[in-house]
């Protein structure tokens, strides 16, 4: 989608809604957020890469398209 010189961006209403959503956060909740989310990142059980193979295989299977997802690694 080619976007006019001062074209102006009108999101869809979910997206809308997960704006407002965000923009009334406490500070205390997003403090826990970000608290969460650096957890997740420094997660080292290794369930992320027993499980990756196999989700991924899950979104590839029953494409109707042939191209792929994900490129190969």
């Amino acid at each position: 989608m080619l976007k006019k010189p001062g074209a102006t961006y009108d999101p869809p209403e979910a997206v809308k809604s997960e704006i407002a959503e965000a923009k009334s956060m406490t500070e205390e909740q997003k403090q826990e957020l970000l608290k969460m989310m650096e957890e997740w990142a420094s997660d080292e059980s290794g369930y992320d890469e027993e499980i990756w193979p196999k989700l991924k295989e899950a979104l590839e299977a029953d494409r109707s398209s042939s191209r792929k997802l994900f490129a190969d690694e």
